[in-house]
């Protein structure tokens, strides 16, 4: 944010390709309307406004959480569940610092298969501990279908409050105001992008929320992401319930799969997949896959939060 004067002064004083008054001051007067634009703009965060008497003591650096060759422990379906997800991460061997963000001593690093929200006690107590994780370059996320009507609700759109994202709603509204415009922008920036699955350890390992069939394996469109939030849809039970494809018999595939999405009583291993949803909120289990071991790590529900 750059004063008129001192931007026409710069710009006279470069030795070449000088572009002159009328071109500086339609530039400044486009910045102007951008910042006007962008303080309405509820969704965004991140954004820094560097004037003169700042931007020569700035250091800007791009982090970026690594892929390759990591020890990854990847959590099944949290919905809510933040003393659960505290234990299994304390379980794990993970150790939360002074600033309350868990790391592990060995540079382990946390992947998240999607639910954060929705039916348990403490949504946004789960999502502002992974939103802070992520940006900080110390965990992984995909989401999952109750993230992703959280995301629409949260820009504003008109969604069904049904399957517990009223109660996540009502959470939200509970929060300081203060509290709850930030954790809504965090959300927006650092979860609302996360990939619709991770490919991982060199292609050795794969994240999707609700699972993926081989043949979508790095493909990023409305197709496979909606197979990775919800699954293939084949019918409707006579209570009106979803009844989807067990893609996972199927699966051939040499890497990994990952998910979660569908309650398993145990945790359930079918051909080279596996899957993490404990039904914790519903006074189930909290798991995670430790890998490369193919270790599974739970913790029991401490109450049971919702009906299944």
């Amino acid at each position: 944010d750059v004063p008129l004067d001192e931007a026409l002064r710069r710009d006279a004083a470069r030795p070449s390709r000088q572009v002159g008054e009328r071109v500086v001051g339609l530039h400044r007067r486009q910045f102007e309307s951008a910042l006007i634009d962008w303080n309405r703009e509820p969704g965004l965060s991140g954004l820094h406004v560097l004037r003169p008497e700042t931007q020569g003591n700035l250091t800007v650096s791009r982090t970026r959480p690594p892929t390759e060759g990591t020890q990854f422990d990847v959590i099944g379906d949290v919905h809510g569940c933040k003393r659960e997800l505290d234990a299994l991460l304390g379980k794990l061997g993970y150790v939360f610092g002074d600033d309350g963000l868990p790391r592990h001593p060995d540079g382990r690093l946390p992947v998240f298969v999607g639910d954060l929200c929705d039916r348990g006690p403490d949504s946004p107590g789960v999502l502002r501990l992974v939103c802070d994780l992520v940006s900080s370059a110390l965990a992984l996320f995909v989401p999952g279908n109750h993230d992703a009507k959280l995301f629409r609700l949260l820009r504003g759109a008109e969604v069904t409050r049904a399957h517990g994202l009223d109660l996540t709603e009502s959470q939200f509204q509970n929060l300081e105001s203060v509290v709850r415009d930030r954790l809504t922008r965090d959300v927006l920036a650092f979860l609302e992008p996360a990939p619709c699955h991770l490919i991982l350890d060199g292609g050795r390992l794969v994240v999707a929320h609700a699972g993926i069939k081989e043949e979508y394996l790095g493909r990023f469109d409305e197709t496979v992401a909606r197979f990775t939030r919800m699954g293939e849809l084949v019918d409707i039970d006579d209570e009106g319930r979803p009844i989807r494809a067990d893609w996972a018999v199927g699966y051939a595939g040499s890497a990994l799969i990952a998910y979660g999405h569908t309650v398993q009583d145990t945790v359930r291993f079918v051909n080279n997949t596996v899957n993490l949803d404990g039904g914790c909120v519903f006074g189930g289990s909290l798991h995670a896959l430790r890998y490369p071991e193919r270790e599974i790590v739970s913790v029991p529900a401490l109450e049971l939060y919702s009906p299944r």
